[in-house]
């Protein structure tokens, strides 16, 4: 019987290709058919021809079923070579750019702040890497990991900038940037949330509106009191932009309220509707005792 079942796999497998996690399964399927056939022979089986029909059946479809296992396999490699691909470009980035830097370094001796390419390229090839990983979970529709990626590249990009501004162009106020990333980073994941239909999209909005106004009103008073001109400030009244989420929330509500005026005299209307199908109903079929 054994025999038989090889035969029977080996003719099955031609349809696919001879790799090795085909083997594997091969292997697994027939310690799998001579299981069936001790189960078959316990419950009083004894002919052979029935105990190979019914171990055969067993299995359902095999050939489709080998075809999606190929399928799977193809979709898996293809998967990894992407994920290897991604990975070597992002060292090809960073070496490339600490070539780069060691170049200049030797022939103008610029090693500061030369080392920002270093830096630049080390975070461009984690850049790229978590790009190749944000678009397998996209793929996957997990997007919170994915929101997450992109707050994290957000991060090393207004990092990257803040060293350039301070190092090598000399802007005053160059930290303002980390206040300006922080409504970047909600503003993005906010749009994040409405692309991907999030529950707490319109939840988010109101946060971010809040947050932007905020943020926006310490750094033009910082930069107009410090940098600009120290006699103009908008400390007052130009606290006024803080109500920005507020007036964004009330709105919401607001919204909310006609929406919501709208379903309940919807559901009213059609509930006298039935009810008065009912009576009507009532009134044609009703008799007298």
């Amino acid at each position: 019987m054994k025999e038989r079942f090889k035969a029977y796999l080996e003719r099955q497998f031609r349809l696919i290709a001879p790799t090795k996690a085909a083997m594997e399964l091969r292997k697994q399927l027939l310690v799998e058919m001579l299981d069936k056939e001790q189960e078959l022979r316990i419950k009083g089986i004894t002919d052979d021809d029935l105990i190979y029909k019914l171990t055969v059946e067993s299995f359902g479809d095999l050939p489709q079923r080998l075809k999606d296992f190929e399928a799977h396999m193809v979709k898996s490699d293809v998967i990894k070579r992407k994920i290897s691909a991604g990975i070597s470009i992002a060292l090809a980035v960073a070496v490339a750019l600490t070539l780069a830097y060691v170049i200049m370094g030797v022939t103008t001796h610029l090693w500061h702040p030369g080392w920002l390419i270093m830096l630049g390229g080390l975070f461009a090839g984690v850049t790229v890497a978590l790009g190749f990983v944000a678009v397998r979970l996209v793929k996957a529709k997990k997007y919170i990991p994915v929101r997450a990626i992109v707050a994290v590249c957000e991060v090393l990009l207004t990092v990257f900038i803040y060293l350039v501004m301070e190092l090598l162009t000399k802007v005053e106020g160059s930290y303002l940037i980390f206040l300006a990333m922080v409504p970047l980073l909600l503003g993005v994941d906010t749009a994040i949330a409405f692309l991907t239909s999030s529950k707490l999209r319109w939840f988010e909005l109101p946060v971010f509106v809040e947050l932007f106004c905020v943020m926006l009103y310490l750094i033009l008073g910082l930069a107009l009191a410090n940098y600009a001109n120290p006699t103009v400030h908008i400390w007052h009244p130009g606290w006024i932009l803080c109500l920005g989420g507020v007036v964004v929330l009330v709105v919401e509500f607001a919204v909310f309220m006609v929406k919501r005026a709208k379903r309940k005299n919807k559901s009213e209307k059609q509930k006298i509707e039935e009810d008065y199908i009912k009576t009507d109903e009532a009134y044609w079929t009703q008799w007298d005792d």
